[in-house]
């Protein structure tokens, strides 16, 4: 594919369209690369985000793991742009990123100084759907029935 200068990451969608995370020259300005099938090519820029991981979720939404500026997050990014930051707490640096069939996250990410780095990988289940309340077990109304009385 040309025309990449830092692509960091790859993934295939359900629909086979090739996702590169392309990282700008050190600005700290990403692009989304998507090839379609036919080879058409899709630039999405994500400014202010040093993009480092790419995986498609179940939807097929792009899923980002890297920086805004000095904050590590990890991103799904919607096809006009619009970011939703995935709530990760404790990231420090995360390297990667990959999304299974039921939308559970994975990331790996460093801890530490670039000597003395630790490396961790967490897994994210998505929230699921809430349970349904029971139907409340109705009460006899008071003053029916037995009046407990005994004569």
């Amino acid at each position: 594919m040309a025309g990449l200068v830092q692509p960091r990451s790859v993934d295939l969608d359900q629909d086979g369209n090739i996702l590169v995370a392309e990282a700008g020259i050190g600005d700290g300005n990403s692009t989304l690369v998507t090839v379609a099938r036919d080879g058409t090519r899709t630039d999405t820029a994500v400014p202010g985000f040093d993009a480092l991981g790419v995986a498609a979720a179940a939807d097929g939404t792009p899923v980002l793991a890297g920086a805004a500026g000095n904050t590590p997050q990890v991103i799904r990014l919607a096809a006009d742009g619009t970011r939703t930051v995935v709530p990760v707490a404790g990231l420090v640096y995360s390297t990667g990123v990959a999304v299974d069939p039921t939308d559970a996250i994975t990331v790996s990410y460093l801890e530490g100084s670039s000597t003395t780095s630790a490396s961790h990988v967490v897994r994210l289940v998505p929230n699921p759907a809430p349970e349904p309340e029971p139907e409340p077990v109705p009460q006899p109304a008071p003053g029916f029935g037995s009046s407990g009385s005994s004569g």
